[in-house]
């Protein structure tokens, strides 16, 4: 259990140990940055620590920040959709975009890049000859990302409001969409 394991290694901690908390606010699923989004907001809230979000786009593509190419990060929104994002030298460049196979397609055709994923990609799109594919391993949120990141705006004191901060979802949830339906048939 994840709140266990967060009490558990607190007890080890003095107050004063933890300069600063850093969370993956997404996208992702939808239940797992919920839980993890309070869990860091409650510890923020409840012992006064500053916290700093980050987007789980921005932490897969930063290793890649000496690449002096395109790059664009495509992760499973399910549904036949994508979480996307595009970066040069390790700064985003443009809108975080929810994408379709075939605006994916559109997009890779019109501006190609080296693409990090760790998804089987539809062959339409594989074979556009202008991409290259970085190794899937690397395209997977990690925790020392997370800290990369984070550090400068910690360093900055550029943190997030706890109480007002959300997850980046980007796409309504299953619940919302059945919501819609129903109402669409009354």
């Amino acid at each position: 259990n994840l709140f266990i394991e967060a009490q558990r290694i607190l007890e080890h901690l003095t107050h004063n140990g933890i300069d600063a908390i850093a969370v993956d606010i997404g996208p992702g699923q939808f239940t797992s940055l919920r839980v993890g989004l309070s869990l860091a907001k409650g510890l923020a809230l409840s012992r006064n620590i500053p916290l700093v979000g980050i987007t789980s786009l921005d932490i897969i593509a930063a290793p890649f920040n000496f690449l002096d190419a395109p790059l664009l990060v495509v992760v499973n929104a399910y549904r036949g959709e994508f979480y996307t994002a595009r970066y040069h030298r390790g700064q985003r460049k443009g809108k975080y975009l929810l994408l379709d196979q075939s605006g994916l397609f559109q997009e890779l055709k019109k501006r190609p890049a080296w693409v990090l994923t760790n998804i089987e990609l539809d062959r339409e799109i594989t074979q556009i000859k202008e991409i290259k594919f970085l190794n899937k391993e690397f395209a997977m949120p990690q925790a020392s990302r997370l800290v990369q990141l984070a550090w400068p705006r910690i360093s900055e004191k550029k943190f997030d409001d706890p109480e007002s901060i959300e997850p980046f979802y980007m796409k309504r949830t299953d619940a919302e969409r059945t919501l819609d339906k129903k109402d669409a048939i009354k």
